[in-house]
């Protein structure tokens, strides 16, 4: 198993703004820290993306290289989304986004931080099952926080105590989105397998299988039923082969029947059969409890005999009556999306310039010697031998017509066209770099000479020429590669050859 990257040490500032005060947590892709924000004078929460497998180098730069290119960009991209996501929902319920950004070759975001709060797993662990009120209290918040949420047209699909936060004064926060999808209802997609068991419903075990408000509801249900039992129900493919969901009436009778029909309504294995809506599960919970019919044994009688003569008629649909037919899986490699389309691998070399598509980026190392003239900070200096077999160079820049001599260590400024007042200057490179705003490794185009600077957070900054307007500056390798290919720097690995659905493979 790949370990865990070294978290970033106390007094490491984010953003030129969060400084780090201690670790809070650890996920498998992230580290939780506390931080204090110099801004507003006050305590947050900042989330780092820190996968398993990443390193931390000395520098406190994160190397996600480890984990392979296209992983790290996916990763990335996918914690910024979820960044994003939170930013723009802020609803009661939960947890509001300061800001998110990109440093130390990772990504991170900040959150509120609540010193009362405590996560709901925590709260169980310690005083076990919850009267009835109480959890009933807790169920009915979620659900208005939900229904926010799903009225944004995102479900959650990770609802479970660890992703609850219990203030002193009751309130319930709905935490970690990371699992968060945009949803359209009648659609049935490609989807991220992402679930806890005993939480997660069938679907969520399926990347093609339909989810909606229902998905969430098993997860609500689930948690409900776990402040009450004290334990989680059975996994659904535990259930699915033939593992009972004990009743919550034995296991708290005080509970009553239309609460417990109600848990276990939302509990129901297939998608279809479960609540649609919050609301429609909210409903549950006030429904009145159908009376008993009392049948006469003439009418059991009749309903029998007709038993009898009941026999089974063609496959009908549940839902709309039409005949069922029996699925047979999908060809590898088509479209599930126009279902004849073939999914073919996009072409993304990871070195084609994105200036002019055509060149190859070479590696430059620029400190000494320096790659980059130090006097206009754009050309790009060609170094020769001062004679044949002499141990000095001499340096001339394509840009400002500088032209540089070493000599045993020593750089001397011998032409400078836009500077003559420096000629005769003599310096080493450090401190001829001591000034310089160009990074210490540069990537150059062997064709139009193009030139990128790796930035702190692990982005290439184009510098020359200057993007035009609408056009990114700054972006991560594997995004500068798609540009390079004539493709959006979001786009996926895979399209349709029909539809030119986009895929991430």
């Amino acid at each position: 198993m790949a370990s865990a990257p070294t978290p970033l040490p106390a007094g490491t500032v984010l953003g030129g703004r969060f400084e780090i005060e201690s670790v809070l947590g650890r996920g498998g892709f992230g580290t939780a820290y506390l931080a204090h924000d110099r801004s507003r004078g006050d305590r947050v929460v900042v989330k780092e993306l820190a996968p398993d497998g990443a390193v931390r180098e000395a520098s406190g730069l994160l190397d996600l290289d480890p984990l392979g290119a296209a992983l790290a960009y996916r990763l990335r991209r996918a914690f910024l989304d979820e960044a994003k996501l939170l930013a723009r929902l802020n609803i009661r319920g939960v947890v509001n986004v300061r800001t998110h950004g990109t440093e130390a070759g990772s990504a991170y975001f900040v959150t509120d931080y609540f010193p009362d709060a405590e996560p709901l797993d925590d709260v169980l662990k310690k005083g076990g099952r919850m009267a009835v009120d109480g959890a009933l209290d807790i169920a009915f918040q979620l659900m208005e926080t939900l229904e926010a949420v799903h009225r944004r047209g995102i479900l959650h699909r990770d609802i479970k105590p660890a992703n609850v936060l219990l203030r002193q004064n009751g309130d319930a926060m709905l935490i970690d989105f990371g699992s968060a999808r945009e949803w359209h209802a009648d659609m049935t997609e490609h989807q991220t397998v992402l679930y806890t068991p005993g939480f997660a419903p069938l679907e969520q075990l399926s990347e093609h299988a339909k989810r909606g408000p229902a998905t969430d509801i098993y997860g609500l249900a689930a948690l409900l039923y776990t402040l009450l039992a004290g334990s989680p129900p059975p996994a659904a493919t535990d259930r699915l082969n033939g593992l009972a969901l004990p009743s919550l009436g034995h296991l708290r009778p005080e509970v009553e029947p239309v609460v417990a029909q109600a848990i276990e309504s939302g509990l129901a294995l297939h998608y279809a059969e479960r609540p649609q809506s919050v609301a429609e599960f909210k409903a549950l919970f006030e429904a009145q409890p159908e009376a008993v019919e009392v049948s006469k044994l003439d009418a059991i009688d009749a309903k029998l005999a007709g038993l009898q003569h009941l026999h089974f008629g063609r496959r009908e649909c549940p839902a709309c009556g039409d005949v069922l037919h029996i699925a047979s899986p999908l060809p590898r490699g088509r479209c599930p999306v126009c279902d004849h389309g073939a999914l073919k691998p996009r072409n993304i070399p990871l070195t084609r310039c994105a200036a002019c598509r055509l060149g190859v980026l070479r590696k430059t190392p620029n400190v000494e010697p320096r790659a980059i003239c130090p006097l206009c900070d754009k050309g790009i200096l060609a170094r020769r031998r001062a004679k044949l077999l002499s141990k000095d160079f001499v340096y001339a820049c394509g840009g400002c017509g500088a032209h540089f001599a070493e000599h045993e260590g020593q750089v001397i400024l011998a032409e400078a066209g836009s500077q003559p007042d420096l000629v005769g200057r003599t310096q080493t490179w450090a401190e001829w770099s001591a000034d310089s705003k160009r990074s210490t490794e540069v990537q150059v185009c062997d064709g139009c000479q193009a030139q990128f600077d790796l930035l702190p957070d692990g982005q290439w900054q184009q510098i020359d020429p200057k993007p035009g307007v609408g056009s990114p500056s700054r972006l991560y390798p594997e995004e500068w590669a798609r540009v390079a290919a004539g493709l959006d720097p979001g786009c996926g690995t895979h399209v349709c050859s029909s539809c030119e659905a986009d895929y991430y493979v």
